[in-house]
């Protein structure tokens, strides 16, 4: 089993109580994913909060953004088929970004979407 962090115990004694798709997919995540594997619920991350958060050694890490009108669509999946999304989802992003290892070409993506973003406040006047 994977270490999740926070516990499950703790995450339902939150303050902001996690939706019932969020809990459904820490538990798949949790029971199908290996001890090399981290979940972290709501980490708090250079000024963002995103839902789920999975890290394995020597890999880089997964973001899931949890949207209740998508997760009917994953919620039978095996792993497998999720493993196979994420592998796809680290091909993209090496072709996307024209480099050859994975942390240089997330690191290429997210200094173009925050210059994008950044262009797009200063036009707008923030």
């Amino acid at each position: 089993m994977a270490t999740l962090i926070p516990s499950y115990d703790k995450i339902l004694n939150l303050k902001v109580k996690p939706e019932q798709g969020e809990l459904h997919l820490l538990k798949f995540l949790d029971n199908n994913l290996d001890s090399s594997f981290e979940i972290y619920f709501n980490p708090y991350m250079n000024g963002d909060r995103p839902d789920i958060v999975v890290m394995k050694e020597a890999y880089n890490m997964l973001e899931q953004k949890y949207r209740k009108k998508k997760f009917h669509k994953i919620k039978n999946w095996t792993f497998e088929k999720l493993w196979t999304g994420y592998e796809e989802y680290l091909q993209k992003t090496l072709e996307l970004s024209g480099k050859s290892s994975y942390r240089e070409a997330d690191k290429h993506l997210w200094g173009k979407s925050f210059y994008e973003q950044l262009e797009k406040n200063l036009r707008t006047n923030f």
